[in-house]
This record gives structure tokens, C-alpha cells and sequence, in this order.
């Protein structure tokens, strides 16, 4: 054998050579040929745009997702080359994993998005099947197989099939949902696998549970940790007692159950439920029972709140909401004593965050009794039992950073009334805050502010006397007795159809606590029977006070005041101080 190849190499070298050069070039080739066929496999399952190719490229829109999400083009690719040498090499090519992230949401089980109403694009990996394991072989031949069509993934709906056939000895691989069966990076030898690519609807994620909706999250076992979450409802229940007295009111007493999650619907079957607290709960209404005896005034009322009355489907918050009541009240003013019985119900809706438009009915019956003096018209004609029928339109814009004590933003109420039954008229008010924060200490409190308050009212010239405005008094002007600052006819305060009072106050903490603050203020303005506002009759009251807030004594701050009206009509009745003294407990 060593001599005839010797022999060869003296007698054909040039043979030899020529030999030797063709086996390198074909064994070149094939190897060359090889890594093409997986470079164009790989830009394939990349969705890139081969050349030579005539269909588009894969979109590389995927499904947005706040968990990561491995796309179609990460499946591994692998081409195993062989030559007729019985030597057998495998090259695998291996693409890192796509990670995208949820951005948009289309609708659930729609192929248009929700927002835009445009179709939803990309392609995803549905299902593929296997192909039954041939025998094994020693002699595969590298093939690629596209169904006769150009080696590109592209988007051609319904479904799109790209066949990789590596030999016929191959191993099945059943795949199923949105990933292999595989991990990621790990070859695929000697297989013959379908890969179908269909037009799928993007996974959704419910924007108030954070549920998905299948198909696509690829869950981490590593990283998922089992997490049990028990609630438990707080308090939502309030029984106050307490007892008040103040300037206008004389003294009081009061007694009130507050539920804030209350539920009509949870009706108890038996002694047992209704004694263990848990009935006529869980609903997200409102209950409240109050009675207030007085000396001067009386008053017992219940409320029923829904605020989700007639949920809003879009879940916006434009809810409209649902507000019932009933009373009954007893007052004695100097002149002549009143009851009314009677109850209201009103529908809310929230416009925006701080507007909301409401629309109110109200039905009562106004007896007047026991007058101080006779021949008073407007007194005389309302003696007895009055029917009234009314319907109110209130807009309101509230943006007060809490509405008792408000320390800034403003309140805006305009409404208007029409009433008919035993008297017809209509009414119109405005009530306008505006609560400016002038300065406060570096941790919030210290708050120094300044508050303009103007109320106006218009009402036709048939308001009975009890409907009319009235002033005078801690509410209103200070500086004047209860109602003292109003028109007078025949020595009976018969109150006007026209209202215009303001007050501007400048509130500051005396203690670093905030406990003691001081007050300095003006109340200016008047009641008169007509549209109009005379100098002689025009009141202006300055004065100062002080806030002292003892919490074991409740929410509401002791209230002196002290005023000196400095304009005012000669037949108004003068009371400098006036103040509100209250003790609640809960």
C-alpha cells in the first residue's frame, strides 16, 4: 500500500492534486452550505425579510404583558449537517428570549383594540403537532422544506405553516399553547417538526381584578410564592351622644346612630342575626338616625344614603347616587312657633372628582302656630297647616381640602327651586367660599388662613314668611341677635325675598398645639323685602374671637365671638357676643 501510493505521488502528482482540491472544496461546500441553510432558518425565526423573498416580514408586535412573555421568534433552530464520510457534526443556533411587557390592552376575546377601534396585528405560536419518530439513520441529508414557498414567517392570515426537515430519523416534539415543552436554548437533533402560526387575539388583563385572560403568561415556579390574604372589615358603625349649647339655638341635646356600610337587603331571618352585628351590613350605604331635643329647638331625622344607586358600567365613577330623608321639626321663634313634617329625596351625579349636579324633591307640612301678635299680614296668612311641593336643581364645586375647618380650595353652590302648593314662588341662591392658606409650619400644622364667605338669594314675591331669608346671629352677621338683622313690620321680624351677606376671616394658632386659635373678622351685608341694599339699612360688624378645640369634648372647637356692628336699621336688635359650646362623645 505505501508503495503505490508512493508510486502515485512520483508518477501523478498533478492527479493527486487535482483529487485532493475537489474532496477540500466539496467538504468545504457542504459545510459552507449548511450554515447558510441555518443563517436562513435563524433570520426566519427572527421575522426578518429574506432575500430573494417575496412575503413581508413577521410583525414583531407582541402581546403586551406585565409578566415576561417569551415571544414566537425565540424556539431554537437547528440544522444537522452530515457527509458521506459517516462524520457527523450538529450546529445549534440559539436565540436569547424576547421579553415584552404589557402597554396596551385590547378588548377581551375581540381582534380589535378597545380604545382605537384599529385591528389587533401580530401573529402567535397556537399549537404545533408532532411528527411520528422514523428509524434512526446514520445518513441524513440537511433539507429545508417551506411548503414550496420562500423561506420567510410572514403574516398571512388565518395560518401559515414553515416545515424544518432535518432528516428522516427525527424525535417528536408535542408543543402546545404559546411555548415548547423544552427550555429555552436546548437543541432540537434530528427532528421533523410543523410549527403553525395562526392569527391570535392578544392576552387581556382585567383593569380592576389584574386578572389574566389566557392565553401567554409564562409563569416562574422559582419565583411564584403562595400568598393568602385575609380582610377584615374595620368599623363603620357610630352611636354619638352629646349635648350643646349656643346663642341661637338654646340648648340642646343629641343622640345619633351612623352606619357607613349599611345594606337594606341583608335582612335577618332570626333573633340570632340580628344580634350578632353582622345583618344589614357589607352594602356600602349610609343609615342615620338622629334626635336632638332642645329647650328652643327639636329635631328627629333619619337619612338613607346609596351612593351607587345606578353604578356607572363604564366603572368612571359617574355613579348616580341616591339620598332619602324624613324629619321632624319643632321650633320656637320669639314671634311664632313652627312645625314641619315632611321628606326629601334627591339624585346625585358626580360630573367630575370635585362638580357633581344633584336633583331634589321635597314634600313637607308647615303649621304655624301660636303667633306673639296679630294683624301682621305676612304672619296672619300662614296660620295653620301649609302644604308644600318643591323641586330643587343644586350644582356644586367642591375643592376643600376637608369641608369642616377647610384650611384651603374653595366651594361653589348655585341652586334653583320652584315651589308650589299652598304657596307658588320660585328661588334662586348662591353660596360661594373661597378659604386661602396664607402660611403653615414646615410639618403641616400652624395654619394660617384667610376665608371669604358670600351668600345671595333671590325669591319671588308670593315666599310665605316662614321661607323667607332672615339675618342676624352666629351663623349669619354676628354682632346681632338671632334673626335681628332683618325687616320688621308691625314689631313681628317678617324677614325679605332678597339676601346679600359676606364675611371675610382671618383664623391663626395662638399655641404651637393648635389648640387656642384666634379669629379676627367683618360680617357685612342685608336682608331686604326687595331686590336692593340702602346705606341706613346695610350692616357691618366687625369683630374678633377665639377657637378653643378640646378633643375629649368632640370634633367641633369651642366657638366666642365678639362683635361691634358698626352700620346698621334702627329697628335691628344688638347682641355682641354670641358662641357655640358643644360636648360629643362616640
Amino acid at each position: 500500500m505505501c508503495t503505490n501510493r508512493t508510486t502515485l505521488l512520483k508518477k501523478k502528482p498533478l492527479l493527486l492534486m487535482h483529487k485532493l482540491t475537489c474532496d477540500f472544496l466539496r467538504n468545504l461546500f457542504t459545510k459552507q452550505a449548511a450554515l447558510l441553510v441555518t443563517l436562513a432558518t435563524f433570520t426566519a425565526s427572527l421575522g426578518c425579510q429574506i432575500p430573494g423573498g417575496t412575503n413581508p416580514a413577521i410583525s414583531d408586535y407582541m402581546p403586551p404583558s406585565n409578566n415576561p412573555v417569551v415571544s414566537q421568534n425565540t424556539a431554537p433552530v437547528t440544522a444537522q449537517v452530515s457527509d458521506k464520510t459517516n462524520q457527523q457534526e450538529s450546529t445549534t443556533i440559539t436565540e436569547t428570549p424576547v421579553v415584552k411587557r404589557f402597554t396596551d390592552l385590547p378588548a377581551p376575546g375581540s381582534s380589535q383594540h378597545y380604545r382605537s377601534g384599529q385591528p389587533v396585528s401580530g401573529q402567535f405560536m397556537a399549537d404545533a403537532t408532532a411528527i411520528p419518530e422514523p428509524e434512526n439513520s446514520t445518513d441524513f441529508p440537511t433539507t429545508l422544506a417551506t411548503d414550496n414557498r420562500p423561506a420567510s414567517s410572514s403574516l398571512t392570515p388565518p395560518s401559515q405553516t414553515t416545515q424544518l426537515s432535518t432528516s428522516p430519523a427525527s424525535t417528536g416534539i408535542q408543543q402546545t399553547g404559546w411555548m415548547t415543552s423544552r427550555g429555552v436554548g436546548e437543541p432540537v437533533s434530528r427532528d421533523e417538526t410543523e410549527i403553525k402560526l395562526t392569527q391570535a387575539t392578544a392576552p387581556v388583563v382585567d383593569e380592576i381584578t389584574g386578572q389574566l385572560n389566557p392565553p401567554g403568561i409564562v409563569e416562574d415556579p422559582i419565583n411564584t410564592v403562595p400568598l393568602d390574604v385575609e380582610l377584615t372589615d374595620t368599623t363603620t358603625g357610630r352611636f354619638m351622644f352629646g349635648v350643646g349649647v349656643n346663642s341661637d339655638a338654646g340648648l340642646t341635646g343629641q343622640v345619633m346612630v351612623n352606619e357607613r356600610n349599611f345594606n337594606y337587603r341583608d335582612i335577618p331571618l332570626s333573633l340570632r342575626d340580628l344580634t350578632n352585628g353582622r345583618d344589614f351590613r357589607d352594602g356600602g350605604q349610609g343609615l342615620r338616625i338622629e334626635a336632638m331635643p332642645g329647650n328652643l329647638l327639636q329635631r328627629y331625622m333619619f337619612m338613607f344614603t346609596d351612593p351607587y344607586f345606578i353604578p356607572d358600567p363604564t366603572m368612571s365613577g359617574h355613579d348616580i347616587s341616591l339620598n332619602i330623608s324624613g324629619f321632624y321639626y319643632d321650633r320656637r321663634f320669639y314671634d311664632w312657633s313652627e312645625q314641619r313634617l315632611g321628606g326629601r329625596a334627591a339624585f346625585g351625579y358626580r360630573i367630575t372628582d370635585d362638580l357633581s349636579l344633584s336633583l331634589a324633591l321635597r314634600a313637607e307640612e308647615v303649621t304655624i302656630h301660636t303667633p306673639r301678635v296679630q294683624g301682621v299680614p305676612q304672619l296672619d296668612e300662614v296660620l295653620g297647616d301649609n302644604e308644600l311641593f318643591a323641586g330643587e336643581l343644586i350644582l356644586s364645586h367642591d375643592t376643600r381640602d376637608v369641608p369642616f375647618l377647610p384650611t384651603e380650595g374653595h366651594f361653589v353652590q348655585l341652586s334653583f327651586s320652584q315651589t308650589f302648593g299652598a304657596f307658588s314662588y320660585p328661588r334662586a341662591e348662591a353660596d360661594l367660599r373661597r378659604h386661602f392658606l396664607l402660611k403653615e409650619r414646615a410639618d403641616g400644622s400652624g395654619r394660617q388662613t384667610l376665608s371669604v364667605i358670600m351668600q345671595t338669594g333671590f325669591s319671588g314675591s308670593d315666599t310665605p314668611i316662614y321661607e323667607r331669608f332672615f339675618a342676624g346671629g352666629f351663623s349669619t352677621i354676628r354682632g346681632f341677635d338671632f334673626r335681628g338683622a332683618s325687616p320688621v313690620n308691625g314689631g313681628v321680624v317678617v324677614g325679605g325675598d332678597f339676601q346679600f351677606i359676606t364675611s371675610v376671616e382671618y383664623m391663626f394658632p395662638l399655641t404651637a398645639d393648635d389648640m387656642l386659635k384666634g379669629v379676627a373678622f367683618c360680617d357685612f351685608g342685608t336682608v331686604e323685602e326687595s331686590v336692593s341694599m340702602p346705606a341706613e339699612s346695610f350692616r357691618v360688624s366687625p369683630g374678633f374671637g377665639l377657637r378653643i378645640a378640646v378633643p375629649m369634648l368632640g370634633p367641633a372647637p369651642l366657638a366666642l365671638d365678639f362683635a361691634v356692628p358698626v352700620n346698621y336699621a334702627s329697628t335691628d336688635q344688638i347682641q355682641n357676643f354670641s358662641f357655640f359650646l358643644g360636648l360629643g362623645r362616640s
